[in-house]
């Protein structure tokens, strides 16, 4: 009796350790699916935003380009343009703040800008991949005027239709408010704009002289 009461308890104490491998084998399964999901929530490389964007500038009275850089010392009188080409379908808005202070758009502009259809068909959202697009068009600068002071550009881009009159009055709260891993990163050297979100942030500001 004594023989098979040791051989039931070493039975049952075995049933206890392989009842706890078990849940240790359970929990490791559950940390992989876990594991898993957020691989499948993190965003890959092929699906961030990016945007291949240039600022130019040039001087009053002369032809060529010169990088707009932030900071850069631009006068009354002097052009400047923008252009830039999204690497997958997009939304594209583009606002700059002025030295006198209010905010103005620069894309998308009013259709009423353009004198043909088809120019206005060429700077209007959303924006197909692979296009190059030129802001305020093909050849043509915004002017500096005679208001002189800092000059901010801001760039958004979402992967969905955003309404620009309300953009336009909540855009200043927006850009306060806006977590900070929904800004674009800047990359210099290849003048490429990218983020893992899908509404984002990019900010060029410059210096407007007499």
């Amino acid at each position: 009796m004594r023989l098979i009461f040791l051989v039931l308890l070493v039975f049952l104490s075995g049933c206890v350790g392989n009842e706890k491998s078990d849940n240790e084998i359970g929990l490791g399964i559950n940390q992989e699916i876990r594991g898993e999901q957020e691989k499948q929530k993190a965003p890959k490389k092929d699906d961030y935003l990016k945007v291949a964007l240039n600022y130019s500038y040039r001087l009053n009275g002369e032809v060529s380009l010169r990088p707009l850089k932030e900071g850069s010392k631009l006068h009354s009188g002097d052009d400047y343009t923008i252009e830039f080409t999204p690497k997958q379908d997009c939304h594209v808005y583009i606002f700059q703040y002025d030295s006198s202070d209010p905010l103005f758009t620069l894309f998308p502009l009013d259709r009423n800008y353009f004198k043909g259809e088809a120019d206005w068909e060429k700077n209007r959202n959303p924006v197909k991949a692979g296009q190059t697009y030129f802001v305020p068009g093909k050849g043509k600068y915004f002017t500096l005027d005679e208001n002189t002071g800092d000059e901010t550009i801001h760039v958004l881009v979402s992967k969905e239709e955003l309404q620009l009159q309300e953009l336009e009055k909540e855009y200043e709260d927006l850009l306060e408010s806006r977590p900070k891993s929904d800004k674009l990163g800047n990359d210099e050297q290849k003048n490429l704009l990218k983020c893992e979100t899908s509404l984002c942030f990019e900010s060029r500001t410059f210096k407007h002289l007499d």
